[in-house]
Parts: C-alpha cells; structure tokens; sequence
C-alpha cells in the first residue's frame, strides 16, 4: 500500500519530472551496470556519469538510504556515489539482502534531507527499466551528511540464509541533513 501511494505520488510530481528531463535520454550504459550489477571497480566512472548530468535535487527534498551510519563521526564526506530511494520499503529491503542486517546487528533508514543541494544526482527513470521499483536517486561522491539524530523504531528478527536461526536487530531512523 505504501509503495503505491508513493509511486502515484512521484507519477503526478511536476518537480520529479523536471529532474528527469535534465537527465540524458538515454541511461549511460555505466549507470545501467551499476544499478544492475553493482561492482566497486566502477565508482570513479560512475560518479563521472552521474556528475555529467549537471542535476541537483531541491532544497527540502527528501530520501533514504538502508544501510548503516558511516562510523562515529556525525558530519561525514562521502567518497563514493551514495544510492538512495524514494521508498523506504525498498530501502529496508537492501539492508536485508544478503543478510546484510543480520551481520551488521542494526538496520539504519537513513532520511536524507536536502540542504542547500550542491551534490549532482542522477535521477533513474521509474518505468520501463529493470530496477524501476527502485525508484533510485543516486549522488555523486563528495556529499557532505550531517547527523542531526537517530531515534529507535523497533527491532526485527533477521536471518543469514533460508534455514538458519534468526536474531533481532534494532532499527532506526537516523535524520541526516545532506549538502
């Protein structure tokens, strides 16, 4: 339910669809690998395609990452294109993918609220390309993150594989302004 309020929200959301028509008409073929096939061999091209399309996002505009907090710090520069998504169904799916979640001991949705935007994005079209539910935003490396808080929500048993014995791991809701 919540994945089709939000995709009918972006279907009718004239600022989506002005990010999407500064995006080249075609996918270069690097970012279609990346979001396919994700290798960390292509960062440095992909984060040279992803600032050849000279997008930045709004003042205000807000997404989430499913993963952890990048250490103890709580101002961090990011080195390497940060994938983020409209939906926070699919960003709780990547923490647990590949028992990510379940390694980590802790799930974090990291809501990332633009602030005087000056990282360029890449703004993956949402139909008719493999990965569409994604609904991917992805910025190029140098984003400065600044933890503002994190608040626990609730905790969720997570499991290696099919079979195995499972765990509960907190999740929370970390706050990030993102420049």
């Amino acid at each position: 339910m919540l994945t089709c309020f939000i995709e009918s929200t972006l279907a009718e959301n004239s600022v989506l669809k002005s990010w999407l028509r500064e995006m080249p008409s075609v996918t270069p073929q690097i970012l279609k690998d990346y979001q396919n096939k994700y290798h960390e061999r292509d960062f440095l091209e992909v984060d040279v395609a992803i600032r050849k399309a000279m997008c930045v996002l709004s003042e205000g505009q807000t997404l989430i990452h499913g993963g952890l907090w990048w250490g103890k710090e709580d101002v961090v520069i990011t080195n390497r294109p940060l994938s983020t998504t409209f939906c926070p169904q699919v960003a709780l799916a990547e923490t647990l993918h590949n028992a990510k979640a379940y390694y980590s001991d802790r799930i974090d949705l990291i809501i990332l609220t633009c602030t005087k935007p000056q990282t360029n994005v890449f703004v993956y079209k949402h139909k008719r390309i493999q990965k569409a539910h994604e609904k991917e935003v992805l910025f190029a490396s140098g984003a400065r993150l600044q933890k503002v808080r994190e608040i626990f929500i609730t905790s969720l048993d997570v499991y290696k594989d099919h079979g195995s014995e499972g765990k509960s791991v907190p999740i929370y809701a970390v706050e990030v302004l993102i420049t």
